[in-house]
Parts: C-alpha cells; sequence; structure tokens
C-alpha cells in the first residue's frame, strides 16, 4: 500500500492565528484603534509599509484586509484601524469588540511602500480608509523629507495629528456627494515642488486611477515612483486588495 501523501502547510502568512484583543481606542468620532496580542504572533513576520493582514470578523465568515499600523514582536502585539462606515460588517465589529475578544487573523501581505530617501518630495494623497497607511508611511520618512499630506474625510472631527520626523504641509479636503472627487480636485490643483518626487496613492479605485493618469500624463511623473492602491471600489463589496492600478 503506497503511503499516503504528507499534508502541505499553508506558508505562514496564510494560515490564520488566533489573537485576543488587547486594547481598544476610539482615534476619532470614525476611527477605532484594536491593538491584538498572543503567544499566536510569535514568528509573525515584519509588515511592510502599506501592506495588510486579513481580519475574520468573528461571528461571521466575512474577511477584512486592515493595515498593520503598528507591530511590536517583543510584545507580540499587532495594532490596527478601522474606519466606520455605515452598517458595513466591519464597521459592526469594530463598533462592538471589547478586550478579550478572540479573533483570527493572517498576513501580512500585499505590496509594500519603499520610501526613496533620495526623493526631493513625497506625495501622499488619499481618503479616510488610507489615513492608517499615510501615517505608517509618514513616520518612516527620514528628518531630512519633505511631505506634502492630502486626506479626504468627511468632516473636521476626523482630522488628526499625523507625527512625522519629516518637514510636513497637510491639507485635509471634506468629501462630497462623490467619495474621492474633493481628493482629486485637490491633487490636481496643488503645486508640486521641484525636482524627482515619490507618491503614495490610495482611495477609491476609479479614482485613484484618474489620479494616477493625470500625475503620470499630465505631470510627467514616472510609474516607477508611484505606490497606488484602490482600496475599495463603489458599488463592490470587500472588494479584492491586490488593485494597484497598473493595469490602467
Amino acid at each position: 500500500m503506497p503511503e499516503a501523501t504528507p499534508p502541505v502547510a499553508d506558508p505562514p502568512n496564510k494560515r490564520f492565528r488566533t489573537v485576543e484583543v488587547r486594547r481598544v481606542e476610539r482615534v476619532t468620532p470614525k476611527t477605532v484603534r484594536i491593538v491584538l496580542g498572543g503567544d499566536a504572533l510569535e514568528g509573525f513576520g515584519t509588515p511592510l509599509l502599506g501592506g495588510h493582514i486579513k481580519v475574520m470578523l468573528p461571528g461571521t465568515n466575512e474577511v477584512r484586509a486592515y493595515t498593520p499600523k503598528r507591530f511590536d514582536a517583543a510584545r507580540r502585539e499587532i495594532e490596527i484601524e478601522v474606519i466606520l462606515h455605515g452598517d458595513s460588517p466591519g464597521s459592526r465589529w469594530a463598533s462592538a469588540v471589547r478586550p478579550g475578544d478572540a479573533v483570527d487573523l493572517r498576513g501580512p501581505g500585499g505590496r509594500g511602500h519603499t520610501v526613496d530617501p533620495s526623493a526631493a518630495w513625497h506625495l501622499l494623497a488619499g481618503d479616510a480608509c488610507a489615513v492608517p497607511a499615510m501615517s505608517m508611511v509618514l513616520e518612516a520618512l527620514p528628518a531630512s523629507a519633505r511631505a506634502i499630506v492630502i486626506a479626504e474625510v468627511d468632516d473636521i472631527a476626523e482630522e488628526r495629528p499625523l507625527p512625522s520626523p519629516a518637514q510636513v504641509q497637510t491639507w485635509w479636503v471634506r468629501a462630497g456627494e462623490v467619495p474621492g472627487e474633493a481628493l482629486e480636485t485637490a491633487v490636481r490643483s496643488i503645486e508640486l515642488p521641484e525636482g524627482a518626487g515619490q507618491v503614495f496613492l490610495a482611495c477609491e479605485s476609479g479614482i485613484m486611477r484618474r489620479i494616477r493618469r493625470h500625475l503620470i500624463e499630465e505631470r510627467g511623473l514616472a510609474p516607477a515612483s508611484m505606490h497606488t492602491r484602490g482600496y475599495w471600489k463603489a458599488g463592490i463589496v470587500n472588494y479584492p486588495d491586490h488593485d494597484y492600478g497598473q493595469d490602467d
């Protein structure tokens, strides 16, 4: 009788790990910071800038991607921020989550953003969903860097400090009836500094592509200098997390 083929283990970043909620903080009225931790994070890979982890929302079969804003290997803790959007599964979970709750997660995954320390300037543009990732990138910039941040949020209550060692100019713009239009208008109107810069752009898929085309075709930026992500798409639930706009 032939030997049975041994099962093949999933890669470490594909396996779900059960952790617990350690801390919950309401950062703004629509932003919930959740710190997850536990021994199951032993050997968890270091997340890349702008990458993601996947969270299985408790009590559902729904999986959502979130930016791992901070990872502390020594304490075995990972921090995410959930943006509340109406009555979505992720919003319901983040609104009700409490310390001690069990959560399954896997990762890290996604393409990371590599900061170019020689860039003359950095443009970070995104909607509310991108603020955690943009804050992560800002913290990684060198003190010599110059950065411009454009963030589209619902109202003034969603504005918050975005610490960075770099020299940063921040513009908060108000979302209108069509999400992303205010962000696109602001990017089109901004005067970019001289020299070769670097771009981090994350927002609704269609808006991301329009801004990306504008920066390449009208501003002359090299595609290689841009990290672009379509975090979500109007009219589609749980949009895939691998839209980088490079097929446009």
